[in-house]
């Protein structure tokens, strides 16, 4: 219950956001979180210039990473005499995370080619770990398969820092520094004991760059 004034926020601002948008952002780059691996970060968002220095708008980014161990387990020749590689996958481990924010970008006020800004956003972070890991058919037999979905989520926040040049007047590019805040839970528990939960910090600096179109 103590979520839903934020989602509720989130909604209210993404439709008025995207009704008065009039500017759009395209962008791709790369996130290293603390509790997963090195991923690709794209993401897209809608804002409304206030004026030449202020931006608000609303957006989302995707995280994505697979991991697979790949073993090959027998070689052959076809009939055509092509080699033939036949594989086995021991585990095939997939991470999907989605940050939606709210987002304000301030542009310094500088007669400058190449502008810098500062930004922040605040939102909610959708998180799913698709795991396969086999079953160990070695003699200690340590583990049995593994085959499961689990989902996690929680508040998300950024702060970015870059610079914008203007390509003409409804486009420019853009290069930015950015670090995500974001602790993904699961199982919240409350009982006698206290409160439980499991957690994967997704907190992390990425590098990206991005186009900004005029709408």
């Amino acid at each position: 219950m103590k979520r839903l004034p934020l989602i509720f926020a989130l909604v209210l601002f993404f439709t008025t956001s995207l009704f008065a948008a009039n500017a759009m952002n395209v962008r791709v780059g790369f996130l290293a979180p603390s509790g997963a691996d090195t991923g690709v970060f794209p993401g897209l968002s809608y804002g409304v210039n206030v004026d030449n220095v202020v931006e608000v708008g609303f957006g989302f980014d995707y995280f994505y990473k697979n991991f697979q161990e790949k073993r090959y387990v027998e070689f052959d020749t076809s009939s055509a005499g092509n080699n033939i590689d036949h594989a086995r996958v021991n585990s095939d481990i997939t991470t999907y995370y989605i940050p939606v924010m709210g987002t304000i970008r301030v542009s310094l006020p500088m007669e400058l080619d190449v502008v810098p800004y500062i930004g922040t956003g605040l939102g909610w972070g959708l998180l799913w770990e698709d795991i396969f890991i086999a079953e160990d058919l070695t003699p200690n037999n340590e583990h049995n398969k593994i085959d499961e979905v689990n989902f996690y989520n929680g508040i998300n926040w950024t702060l970015q820092f870059g610079v914008k040049y203007a390509l003409s007047q409804n486009a420019s590019i853009y290069g930015e520094t950015f670090y995500n805040g974001g602790k993904m839970k699961k199982n919240v528990r409350r009982d006698s004991s206290g409160i439980t939960w499991s957690e994967l910090n997704m907190s992390g600096a990425g590098l990206r760059i991005g186009v900004e179109l005029r709408l």
